[in-house]
C-alpha cells in the first residue's frame, strides 16, 4: 500500500493520465478520458473529485519515511496536494465502491481540467461532490455555499469545517448547483519542500469516505448549492467565508487564526507572519500586479505575466 502512494507520487500528471485510466478501467465499464480529465460513471450517486496536477514541475526523487513509516516527505516536495487524493480514490474503488469519479487535471492553475469537464457535460447524476484535497486530518470545506446540510452529514464522521481558498469541487458546485465538500487527507505545508503526509490520516478520511458511501440515507437526495450573494470579505483574503466567531479568518498552513488586516496573501492561500517568515525564501512579488508568487515560477500565478522571472523581485 505504501509503495503504491510513491510510485503515484512520482509519476507526473502526464503519466498519471495514461494509467489511471487502465487502473479504473477494471472497475468500471463506462470511463471518458482525455487530456484534461479522467471521468467515470459509478453506481453510486456521489462524484469523488482530485486533481491530478502538483505545484512542482518535476515528481520527487529523494523520498524519505520516519520510523514508524507513518510520515512521509522527499526534499523536492512530496506532492501530497493531491497524489492523496488520487490514492484515497484508488483505494476505495479497489475496496469494492463505485461512486461517480473525476480526475482532473491543472487545478493548481486555475482548475482548468475541470472547466473543461463542465463544458462539455450539461448535467451530471449525482447528489454531492467529495473532494479529497485538503491539508490536515479532520477539516471538511466548503466553498461559497449557504447550504450547511452536508458539512452536518460529515460532522458525524468526526471532520469540521473548516476556510479554504479554492478547488476543483467550486467549479463544479457552482455549474451544476450542488453542493460539495472538500476533506483533509493527511498533508501537511502543501505547496513547500517541507511538505510531508501523515500515511494514518489519510487512511482514516479513506475509512470515513467509505463508511459514508455505506450508509445509503447519506446521499439518497440532492444537496442543492445555494451560492453566497454576498461576501464582504472576499477582497482581503481568506477566500470564501466572512471572519466570525464560526470562521474567524485562519492560516492556510498553521491553522492558527489571522488578524483581518495582518494576513499575507500568497499562491497557497492566506498565510500568517510566523508563517511566512518561515517560507518568505520561496515566493516573489511580482512587479506587474503586485502579488506573491513562486519564486520558481516562469509566470506569475495571479496575473499570468509572461515576461518571466525578470519581472519578478
Amino acid at each position: 500500500m505504501l509503495k503504491d502512494f510513491i510510485n503515484i507520487c512520482r509519476m507526473t500528471q502526464e503519466e498519471l493520465l495514461k494509467v489511471l485510466p487502465v487502473v479504473i478501467g477494471k472497475y468500471y465499464q463506462t470511463v471518458d478520458a482525455t487530456n484534461d480529465y479522467i471521468y467515470a460513471v459509478g453506481s453510486i450517486p456521489v462524484m469523488l473529485v482530485a486533481h491530478l496536477d502538483t505545484v512542482r514541475r518535476n515528481p520527487p526523487s529523494n523520498i524519505w519515511l520516519s520510523l514508524d513509516k507513518d510520515r512521509i516527505m522527499a526534499d523536492e516536495g512530496i506532492g501530497g496536494d493531491d497524489r492523496c487524493g488520487v490514492f484515497s480514490i484508488l483505494q476505495i474503488i479497489k475496496a469494492g465502491y463505485k461512486p461517480y469519479i473525476l480526475f482532473a487535471t491543472d487545478e493548481e492553475v486555475g482548475g482548468v481540467g475541470t472547466t473543461r469537464f463542465c463544458s462539455t457535460y450539461d448535467s451530471i447524476p449525482v447528489n454531492c461532490f467529495i473532494e479529497l484535497d485538503r491539508k490536515g486530518s479532520s477539516d471538511c470545506v466548503r466553498y461559497d455555499d449557504e447550504s450547511d446540510e452536508l458539512t452536518d452529514v460529515f460532522s458525524k464522521y468526526g471532520f469540521k469545517e473548516a476556510i479554504g481558498s479554492f478547488t476543483d469541487i467550486c467549479i463544479l458546485s457552482e455549474s451544476y448547483d450542488i453542493s460539495g465538500v472538500n476533506l483533509s487527507v493527511g498533508y501537511y505545508h502543501q505547496h513547500t519542500t517541507s511538505e510531508y503526509v501523515v500515511i494514518s490520516e489519510m487512511n482514516n478520511t479513506i475509512t470515513k469516505v467509505m463508511e459514508f458511501l455505506k450508509d445509503k440515507s447519506n446521499y439518497d437526495h440532492k444537496y442543492i448549492f445555494k451560492k453566497e450573494i454576498y461576501n464582504p470579505y472576499g477582497i482581503y483574503g481568506c477566500y470564501g467565508y466572512y471572519p466570525s466567531k464560526k470562521f474567524p479568518c485562519s492560516c492556510d498552513i498553521c491553522g492558527g487564526k489571522i488578524d483581518l488586516f495582518k494576513t499575507i496573501e500568497t499562491p497557497d492561500g492566506s498565510m500568517c507572519e510566523e508563517c511566512y517568515a518561515t517560507y518568505e525564501s520561496q515566493y516573489r512579488r511580482c512587479k506587474l500586479c503586485g502579488e506573491l508568487t513562486y519564486a520558481d515560477d516562469s509566470v506569475c500565478e495571479w496575473c499570468g505575466c509572461e515576461e518571466g522571472v525578470d519581472d519578478l523581485v
